[in-house]
């Protein structure tokens, strides 16, 4: 999240720890009438969450069903957009990875889309990280 004051130009960069507290913190400024800031950018494509979820389910069900591997299974039920959440299943993927060097190929072999979705969640992952960023902006008293 970035504030801008439209002004003077100035900027205010936020890393979000918690998406949630901050949506909740712009929607009491805006509850008290006391939110000169709006959203003026939004990196994030909030179906990302959905298609992640999707891919996990996918992975986790070979992994549990082919190998008892459940390492994904964790996550079926989680916010996947909160920050620790992410870190955490980033962490897990590449530690899958790098445990099990042939999983990948193993996947392939196994079902073609099970090892596209096994990719997609690190792409997704990346993703997120590089896209999660909201802008806002301070109007001016004119309105603009």
């Amino acid at each position: 999240m970035k504030l801008i004051w439209a002004i003077t130009g100035d900027e205010l960069p936020l890393d979000v720890c918690n998406q949630e507290f901050a949506e909740h913190w712009v929607s009491e400024l805006n509850k008290s009438n006391s939110n000169s800031f709006s959203l003026s950018e939004s990196m994030i494509n909030f179906d990302c969450q959905e298609i992640l979820y999707t891919q996990i389910k996918l992975v986790s069900n070979t992994l549990i069903s082919k190998f008892k591997l459940n390492n994904f299974e964790q996550f079926l039920n989680l916010d996947l957009l909160e920050q620790s959440i992410l870190n955490k299943l980033h962490h897990d993927w590449v530690l899958i990875a790098h445990s099990y060097p042939t999983l990948p190929t193993l996947l392939k072999s196994i079902d073609p889309i099970v090892f596209e979705a096994w990719n997609k969640i690190n792409k997704i992952l990346h993703s997120i990280e590089n896209d999660l960023r909201f802008i806002y902006h301070i109007e001016k008293k004119d309105g603009k």
